[in-house]
């Protein structure tokens, strides 16, 4: 332990949003930063918002010295909220996260200071000593098994146990049986790809992975202390190093870990033989970034990937017995109805299992918004409550309309759920979870404008 006088000894971390939606999958960053500060013998709770805990008691009762709020892009009118309340209290308060990186300035107005890029060794930093710069750099962590297992005592383990049941038609969760108590593991940071809507076409951080070894024992941490029987890997793509990913799923059949797992994976990443294994060894859902059935759109979100190898992807899946959830994205720069067609029709001929379908989404920092800030599309005063995925936040296509791709989306939703294995699947949740089953044929049947 760091023998070093602490200058703020009480830390708060706030995962700020009054939305449901926001509340699906337990806060890792905020774990990871949070177990970093205890390990240096600092006092730290975690307050989480979107499952209902009550920000500005929560504080006021604590009483921290300094105050770390995550902003995602459709936080970040709630985030700044909350820093208000902090600094008139005067407690030092920091923004971070990815949305504070790539729009520093701004943040910076909301708080003292903001930091840029991976946040355990800055916020530890300003926590034990402050520092003078308001924007603080901040490099990577370079070896991931040095971090400290998340620390999951301070998150609200249980209620996410349950996602499941309040998300039953969740793209991430579908694999999951109603009864599972669900647990979340980031084994990974970084993505080499530079797909023009992800926000990794601006950290450019090099690929880092947690061994093995460590994985398996958060599994069995997991196991142990919170009693999950189902595991989603919330890693942007669980079997980018296929060695790596084989030696996951051989221990965990070596060790006999009886787990239900899904992960997210690129379409050109696999093989029968590792799904295969992957299968033995728990998993039973991939989660598929396929965005389009049009190879010309495909080409403008630079995937990187062909029509053919999501379709044979699909059908790996299958072979395997594994289930395939993909997402879609509709109102991408450039496309046309005859796009959105392709994807209809590849929707309609891949036997996929789930599907997403969201509206193309310029957050800041990604080359998207860089395009769009070019092309005139999008100009201050930010509405940051827009970017959701659900809504449309900016007519992306100059030859689709927002009504048109509103309608668009509703249209490939019912046809995918009118599909006969579909439709089957979807009563049967439907006579369990009478109200979630209505809101989700109320989201299709009546999509929402802005």
């Amino acid at each position: 332990m760091d023998p070093t006088p602490m200058r703020y000894p009480k830390v708060a971390l706030i995962n700020p949003g009054k939305a449901m939606r926001l509340a699906q999958i337990a806060p890792l960053s905020l774990g990871s930063l949070a177990a970093y500060l205890e390990k240096h013998g600092i006092n730290v709770r975690i307050f989480d918002e979107p499952v209902g805990e009550d920000i500005e008691s929560g504080l006021l009762a604590f009483a921290p010295d300094l105050v770390g709020i995550t902003v995602l892009t459709p936080q970040a009118s709630r985030a700044y909220e909350i820093a208000r309340f902090c600094r008139e209290r005067g407690w030092k308060t920091v923004l971070g996260g990815p949305h504070a990186s790539v729009m520093p300035e701004e943040a910076l107005e909301h708080a003292d200071h903001v930091v840029v890029g991976e946040g355990e060794q800055a916020l530890l930093d300003l926590a034990m000593h402050g520092r003078e710069e308001r924007i603080v750099p901040q490099g990577f962590v370079r070896s991931l098994d040095d971090l400290p297992r998340p620390a999951f005592h301070l998150m609200q383990t249980e209620f996410y146990a349950h996602t499941r049941q309040r998300h039953p038609f969740g793209l991430s969760f579908y694999f999951a049986p109603r009864s599972a108590r669900l647990g979340y593991l980031n084994t990974s940071r970084g993505c080499p790809e530079q797909c023009t809507f992800c926000h990794n076409t601006w950290n450019r951080l090099p690929m880092r992975y947690h061994s093995p070894e460590r994985v398996i024992d958060d599994i069995q941490y997991l196991i142990r202390a919170h009693r999950i029987d189902a595991l989603v890997f919330v890693d942007d793509d669980f079997f980018r190093n296929r060695k790596r990913a084989t030696e996951i799923c051989q221990l965990l059949l070596d060790k006999d870990i009886k787990l239900l797992w899904a992960c997210n994976a690129r379409a050109d990443e696999l093989s029968p033989e590792l799904l295969r294994l992957a299968r033995q060894a728990g998993c039973r859902q991939l989660c598929l970034g396929l965005e389009s059935g049009s190879q010309r759109t495909l080409d403008v979100l630079a995937k990187r990937m062909t029509v053919e190898q999501n379709a044979a992807a699909v059908a790996l899946c299958h072979s395997a017995g594994l289930l395939s959830a993909a997402n879609f994205i509709i109102g991408c720069p450039d496309e046309r109805l005859e796009d959105i067609r392709l994807t209809e029709r590849f929707i309609k001929e891949n036997d996929l299992d789930c599907i997403g379908v969201s509206y193309c989404t310029p957050f800041p920092g990604t080359q998207l918004w860089k395009d769009c800030v070019a092309r005139g599309l999008l100009r201050p005063p930010w509405r940051w409550d827009d970017y959701l995925l659900d809504q449309v936040s900016v007519q992306v296509s100059p030859y689709l309309t927002i009504p048109q791709l509103i309608a668009i989306r509703a249209r490939l939703l019912r046809s995918f759920v009118l599909k006969p294995k579909v439709f089957a699947a979807f009563l049967g949740r439907s006579i369990r979870e009478p109200r979630l089953a209505l809101a989700k044929a109320r989201a299709v049947l009546l999509p929402r404008a802005l």
